[in-house]
């Protein structure tokens, strides 16, 4: 441990040398460490040395061959180093199999087969795990989602609906049945289910903004909006009535009055997220310079605040505003 964390230390002072010396060494006290194995992968991989960062794995997976954390960590290896995504789900397939039993590399497999634009393959290997597995709420919650990828809705919510009796008390298990029910657009049962999610955690955010959603989605914004009035009646000293209050005025198009109700938010929950969001208000209703002069505030009063710099940033890029993208990238 001491060698790795003098490692980490000569990490952040960018010296290389002396960092993978440390991590050597811890490596050499404690063979089957994966953290300081990864840390040595990482300056193989900024030195351009894959095969050496490959090569140690394999010595490590040839001595602990059930260690299905090691082939996951080979398997990320090979995908950062640009490996073909064959030999990458072939390295999860051998994690797999080193242990049938743990959800981890299962997970990992279907992770990778979704990001490689294969939905089909990771449908598959989600079936696969949950035939393996029937009992774990992650397995089966991500087989789920991998229906609704396919399109499948009709056997995510039964699937989503197995997540509810796995995890009773878990107000995302029923939101998640919800979310099947409004890709067929049966928008009345979707309700029904995120007042499950509701009843378990009455203040659960993702519930009401998905209840909202969902009653607008229905042709029903009076009712949406009645939904953020009674919390803000409710919960005066909380943000999230408030917050909901915006987001449904902004999906009806209507900025500056969901920019008021954003500035409600602030005055309650001064955070970086509500302060980029009442930033893209403003600009959504045409208000760029007040929108700037804002943003120079709070940079003023928040100097340190990177995260409300990154998200203006993203919003000017996604503006297409490159160069005050720039500007506020470079700040951060």
């Amino acid at each position: 441990l001491p060698s790795e964390l003098r490692g980490n230390v000569q990490l952040g002072k960018r010296d290389y040398a002396g960092a993978r010396a440390s991590f050597g060494k811890a490596l050499a006290a404690e063979p089957g460490r994966l953290s300081a194995a990864r840390s040595l992968a990482a300056l193989d991989l900024l030195e351009n040395k894959p095969g050496d960062a490959k090569a140690r794995y394999e010595t490590m997976i040839a001595a602990d061959p059930r260690n299905a954390y090691l082939q996951i960590a080979l398997a990320e290896l090979l995908a950062l180093s640009g490996a073909p995504a064959a030999d990458v789900k072939s390295a999860l397939d051998k994690a797999t199999a080193a242990n049938p039993s743990s959800p981890l590399a299962r997970l990992a497999l279907i992770g990778h087969l979704r990001r490689a634009g294969d939905l089909r393959g990771a449908l598959e290997a989600a079936r696969n795990a949950a035939a393996a597995l029937p009992e774990d709420p992650q397995v089966i919650e991500m087989l789920g989602s991998m229906q609704i990828a396919n399109q499948e809705y009709g056997q995510a919510r039964d699937t989503f609906v197995k997540l509810t009796e796995l995890q009773p008390r878990n107000p995302n298990a029923p939101l998640r049945v919800s979310e099947a029910y409004v890709a067929q657009k049966d928008y009345a049962a979707a309700i029904e289910a995120q007042r499950k999610a509701l009843a378990i955690q009455p203040d659960y955010p993702p519930a009401l903004l998905a209840l909202a959603a969902t009653q607008l989605a229905a042709g029903k914004p009076g009712e949406a909006m009645a939904e953020a009035k009674r919390l803000q009646k409710e919960r005066p000293g909380e943000a999230m009535g408030w917050a909901l209050e915006s987001e449904l005025l902004a999906a009806q198009r209507q900025f500056p009055e969901a920019a008021a109700a954003m500035r409600e938010v602030l005055g309650k929950q001064p955070n970086a997220n509500f302060a980029a969001r009442y930033h893209g208000l403003l600009v959504a209703g045409g208000k760029t310079a007040e929108a700037n002069a804002f943003a120079d505030r709070w940079t003023k009063d928040h100097p340190k605040d990177v995260a409300f710099l990154s998200l203006v940033g993203q919003q000017k890029q996604a503006a297409k505003d490159n160069a005050g993208a720039v500007a506020y990238y470079r700040a951060v």
